[in-house]
């Protein structure tokens, strides 16, 4: 249930909700304070297509969830003061 003044899910995210399709465009943020720009809500154009270059679609989607697996593994350990950063030894 929720509160008064809260923000559904995916008005917050800036995304498209079901039968809402002029919210289907990203939410322009203002620049945050001191003038700085929110990071790009997707690649660089040149950079996708630098990995479109080398690898198929199906390849580009299993190396996308490789990086996110090993990001989220590495958040949860550096989170759970499982392992501590720089403490590897090969």
């Amino acid at each position: 249930m929720r509160g008064r003044g809260a923000v559904a899910e995916h008005e917050r995210l800036g995304v498209a909700s079901p039968g809402r399709p002029e919210a289907a465009h990203p939410v322009q943020r203002e620049p945050a304070a001191g003038g700085h720009q929110p990071p790009p809500q997707t690649a660089p154009a040149a950079a996708y297509q630098a990995v479109a270059a080398e690898f198929t679609p199906d390849e580009v989607a299993a190396l996308l969830s490789l990086i996110v697996t090993i990001n989220a593994w590495n958040a949860i350990s550096v989170s759970t003061r499982a392992w501590v950063p720089g403490s590897y030894q090969p």
